[in-house]
C-alpha cells in the first residue's frame, strides 16, 4: 500500500507535468525502499529496451540518488540524456554530482504544526491537517 503522502507526491507531480504541457500520461513504476534493490530495478528498466523517459521525479532523494547511480553505471549522462528531480531537500542533494533538483517542503513549519497538533490532541481538542505548499530547488541533475 502506499502513503497518502507518497499519493499526494504522485499526484502534484501529475497536475505539474499536464499543467506545464510536458505529458498527458506519465509512466509510473514502483520504487523499493532498499538502495541496492531499487538501484538494480531502475537498471532493469532502463535495460528493458523500452523508451527512455526525458526525465525521472522520483518520491525522495534517495529514490533520486539510487536512480542517478543506476544511470551512471549505464553510461546514461545527467542532465543531459535523462533529467532527474528528487523529493525532500536533504543535505546530501548538494554534495553528489549533479547536485541533485529537488522539491523542498518547510519542515519547520510541519514540525510546529504536527507538535502544535499532538498538544491539542492531548488536551483533548480537535486539531486540522494542513498542506505544506512544496518548492522547487533547481540545481544541476535538471
Amino acid at each position: 500500500p502506499v502513503s497518502v503522502e507518497i499519493s499526494q507526491r504522485l499526484e502534484g507531480c501529475k497536475s505539474a507535468l499536464f499543467a506545464a504541457g510536458l505529458m498527458d500520461q506519465p509512466t509510473v513504476w514502483p520504487a523499493h525502499l532498499a538502495e541496492d534493490v531499487n538501484a538494480e530495478e531502475i537498471e532493469a528498466f532502463f535495460s528493458s529496451g523500452r523508451d527512455r523517459p526525458d526525465g525521472v521525479v522520483a518520491a525522495s532523494d534517495v529514490i533520486a540518488m539510487s536512480t542517478l547511480l543506476a544511470l551512471t553505471r549505464k553510461s546514461i549522462a545527467v542532465p543531459e540524456q535523462v533529467r532527474i528531480v528528487g523529493y525532500d531537500d536533504l543535505p546530501i542533494a548538494t554534495r553528489i554530482s549533479p547536485r541533485l533538483t529537488t522539491i523542498r517542503q518547510d519542515f519547520a513549519t510541519g514540525a510546529a504544526h504536527l507538535i502544535d497538533c499532538l498538544f491539542r490532541r492531548i488536551g483533548g481538542e480537535e486539531s486540522a491537517s494542513i498542506v505544506m505548499k512544496p518548492e522547487l530547488v533547481e540545481r544541476e541533475s535538471t
